[in-house]
């Protein structure tokens, strides 16, 4: 029996050992949920939820409560968060150093500012003792506002300022600036698009606060087409709106941005231009500046001229079309020289009788267009050597020249020039092909 009783002795002991271990693991686990279950009753306290800066830690069953200073009701919350059960013990400290409050009598209304843009906000000025790092930290200012406790901000300026202003800042209020002055907010600023614009405006309309807001400014659109015989050429972006019609001006890949704009007075301009271009404007450009729009061309003859004139008549741009002399000398000449080929004598340089009326007729065009220039080209068949060949098509060429000058055209107007019988345009196997082989030809060209 002795030996039952010291078993049992022991068996008690033992359970005791373990009921102490367990209830100190026990009280080790419970410590963190502890915590959290203070954190959590923590946010059913209105005293602590409704304190704007208001914060409490917990440490086991104490809680450690950080309120911005000058918060009146400070031992308030700090009661409230004890009535939680489980706690033992609330402490209070101040963010910021605590001065003795002024009496509200005695308040100065808070004037400060901020402005804004893509790099970020500045602030400047004085606020509420209490509110600096709030007001800081919900504009992104840093410590740019001061806290001072002569100043004072009522609850509607300050309840206008979270949820009315300080959501648009750096947002769809893209930069600018608000001032705050005895309790009166004045917010200018730049809005992302017209449709923000409109929404920000309709925004501070109806919380009363004072505003100008604006647009981006345009960043205008520099560029111009050129065309002639062989297409048209850019340079310079257009607006991406305008793509379509650079397209039908010839380009074949417009150059377009979207963050471009022009005056409303170019896209009917270019589409006034559109249907002249390779077609009664043989050549020209056309530039834009914004809503400066100038269109300068040439028309190969007076009726092309006429009829490029009216179709560009009205518009809001500069127009410059002049007659294209070259075109137009050419013109005439391919129509002589078709009706009156350039013969000479069998075997020389000497114009025929006929031939020396179409030099005549040539003359003739010339002194109509004092600006033309142009190049006279003898050609021969293959027969004979190709030598002497090469010398009787420079000789003809140099005869219709100086018929020219005898006629009183300058000189330095002309060019002569042989191709022998390098460059037939028809068989040489055949008297008629032979003849057509047996030519001269003339080139005008605007010279200025």
């Amino acid at each position: 029996m002795e030996f039952l009783r010291r078993a049992d002795k022991r068996v008690w002991g033992w359970s005791a050992l373990a009921w102490l271990l367990l209830s100190v693991l026990g009280a080790f686990w419970a410590l963190p949920h502890i915590e959290d279950e203070l954190d959590e009753e923590s946010l059913s306290v209105e005293s602590y939820t409704a304190t704007d800066g208001a914060k409490v830690e917990w440490n086991g069953r104490d809680g450690y409560l950080s309120v911005p200073e000058g918060t009146d009701n400070a031992e308030a919350i700090a009661a409230d968060l004890a009535d939680i059960t489980g706690t033992r013990d609330v402490e209070i400290a101040f963010t910021e150093p605590r001065s003795t409050p002024t009496p509200a009598a005695d308040l100065t209304p808070a004037a400060f500012d901020v402005t804004w843009d893509q790099a970020g906000a500045v602030g400047a000025g004085v606020v509420p003792n209490g509110m600096g790092n709030d007001l800081n930290s919900l504009f992104g200012t840093g410590d740019g506002l001061a806290p001072d406790p002569s100043r004072s901000l009522g609850d509607d300026t300050e309840a206008t300022l979270r949820n009315d202003i300080a959501p648009l800042i750096g947002t769809s209020l893209v930069e600018g600036k608000l001032t705050v002055e005895d309790e009166t907010i004045t917010v200018t600023g730049v809005a992302a698009d017209a449709e923000a614009q409109a929404d920000i405006e309709a925004q501070l309309e109806a919380a009363g606060v004072n505003h100008s807001i604006s647009l981006p400014a345009a960043n205008p659109a520099i560029f111009d087409v050129s065309w002639d015989g062989e297409g048209s050429t850019q340079s310079g972006d257009a607006p991406t709106d305008l793509g379509d019609a650079v397209g039908a001006l010839g380009v074949g890949s417009p150059l377009t941005d979207d963050g471009l704009t022009v005056g409303d007075n170019v896209s009917p301009a270019l589409g006034a231009l559109a249907p002249l271009i390779g077609g009664d404007l043989i050549s020209g450009n056309v530039s834009v500046n914004d809503a400066d729009v100038v269109i300068t061309g040439s028309a190969g003859s007076q009726e092309a001229l006429d009829r490029a004139t009216a179709a560009l008549d009205g518009l809001d741009a500069t127009i410059d079309l002049k007659l294209d002399g070259g075109v137009a000398a050419q013109t005439n000449i391919d129509d002589l020289l078709a009706l009156d080929k350039i013969e000479f004598v069998s075997g020389t340089a000497t114009p025929t009788a006929e031939t020396e009326a179409v030099i005549d007729e040539v003359a003739a065009v010339l002194e109509e267009f004092p600006t033309v220039s142009i190049t006279v080209t003898g050609h021969t068949d293959s027969q004979g050597d190709d030598a002497a060949n090469q010398a009787l098509s420079e000789a003809r060429a140099t005869a219709v020249v100086d018929g020219l000058v005898a006629r009183g055209i300058d000189g330095s107007r002309m060019t002569a020039s042989g191709k022998g019988e390098s460059e037939p345009i028809d068989t040489n196997d055949t008297a008629e092909g032979r003849q057509r082989n047996r030519r001269v030809e003339i080139d005008a060209k605007e010279s200025n």
